[in-house]
């Protein structure tokens, strides 16, 4: 496992009942300045854009799945559009994936790129979302994927966190996307503010992204991009 990867989380990750698979945490996000999360959107077991059985049953095995995808691209240099451009978004950050956390929103593989969730697993989701927020404690947070806010209302109301929305210019489009932006606050007073962005696949522009977090989170940015005195 990649030596950047911290595992002391896995206890906790394992109460989560909706919880598919372990998020990658970076060894330095725990004691970080900041505590970025970033939130992918799915898994997807397809193959040249038809569903893989084997694929799909692959991923469901095990726990490690996610990490499994990071270890493969950071250390043999296998490598998805998705994380390309991800990258490229905080393209001055030499230590990303040492500093942030990262998950796959929806916890079932998708069985082609053109999949969309169903309601329930959209629940889920969130419920998942919630736990893991509660686990991670991030101090910032971007999601990829302006879809995702579907039954964010409904869940949090039910899951009894206060949810604001604050989308400060509706008329503002990257890439034909317009940013989401809210604010969640948990019982115990914790709050999050947490922004929706493109999804990195495809149609996306690192730059423009950049620029717009650069804007609305720019001491994560300030950490992401600091370079480690030894």
């Amino acid at each position: 496992m990649n030596k950047i990867l911290d595992q002391s989380f896995n206890s906790e990750f394992d109460k989560i009942e909706e919880l598919t698979w372990y998020p990658w945490v970076g060894k330095d996000y725990k004691n970080g300045i900041r505590r970025v999360l970033v939130i992918g959107d799915s898994h997807y077991s397809a193959d040249e854009g038809h569903f893989d059985p084997e694929c799909y049953t692959d991923f469901m095995s095990t726990k490690q799945t996610t990490r499994d995808i990071l270890t493969r691209h950071l250390e043999k240099g296998e490598t998805w559009n998705f994380l390309r451009n991800l990258e490229s978004t905080f393209p001055e950050s030499r230590n990303f994936w040492s500093k942030i956390a990262f998950y796959n929103y929806i916890q079932e593989p998708m069985k082609t790129a053109n999949s969309i969730p169903t309601g329930e697993q959209y629940k889920i989701a969130w419920r998942c979302f919630a736990n893991l927020v509660k686990i991670l404690r991030p101090t910032d947070c971007v999601i990829i994927g302006t879809r995702n806010d579907k039954y964010s209302g409904y869940m949090l109301e039910e899951l009894d966190i206060r949810d604001y929305i604050n989308n400060d210019d509706d008329s503002l489009k990257i890439n034909n996307a317009i940013p989401r932006k809210r604010k969640i606050v948990f019982n115990d007073g914790y709050s999050l503010d947490f922004f929706m962005i493109h999804h990195t696949s495809h149609h996306y522009s690192p730059d423009q992204w950049h620029d717009f977090l650069k804007q609305q989170i720019p001491e994560a940015i300030e950490w992401l991009n600091r370079v480690w005195e030894i």
